[in-house]
């Protein structure tokens, strides 16, 4: 896999960096923050950034709802009941926040974001954060979600 993979999100081009899931766009002219400057050398070096995520298996659920989320991993153990409950509510729970200090500073404050919002979509970039913060592969992060569909 290269270190970055070309994204079409609502339409507008970037380019994630991986594995830190950072965004830079494409759209923005003579954009010249540290990042895409490092992406331009990368490029300028030869290298080729990935296409954009494959076509999902269309038995995988595209989106879940928070309830669908939260109440699924509390299910498989990965949090308890109460961390679901208080997900629900906004709380991050513990598993998760160790995880994303982890993160660059940029990086914590969009994963935060992730992880208080209303759905989850599978092919969202920070969907990278689920992967990594709770140890899934891709054939694992899509169980999950069809498991979660189903509450």
């Amino acid at each position: 896999m290269a270190d970055y993979r070309l994204r079409n999100l609502n339409g507008l081009a970037y380019v994630q960096h991986v594995p830190t899931t950072t965004l830079i766009p494409l759209f923005v002219p003579d954009y010249d923050v540290r990042e895409f400057v490092e992406y331009q050398a990368w490029l300028a070096a030869g290298n080729t950034p990935d296409p954009d995520f494959p076509s999902l298996d269309p038995t995988v659920p595209p989106v879940l709802d928070r309830r669908q989320f939260w109440m699924r991993l509390a299910l498989m153990g990965k949090i308890n009941e109460q961390a679901a409950m208080n997900a629900m509510e906004g709380d991050i729970p513990d598993v998760i926040e160790t995880f994303i200090l982890t993160l660059s500073a940029g990086d914590q404050f969009m994963a935060r974001m992730f992880f208080k919002g209303d759905r989850f979509e599978r092919v969202h970039a920070l969907q990278a954060h689920t992967k990594a913060g709770l140890a899934f592969n891709d054939a694992q992060l899509d169980q999950f979600f069809r498991d979660a569909f189903l509450l």
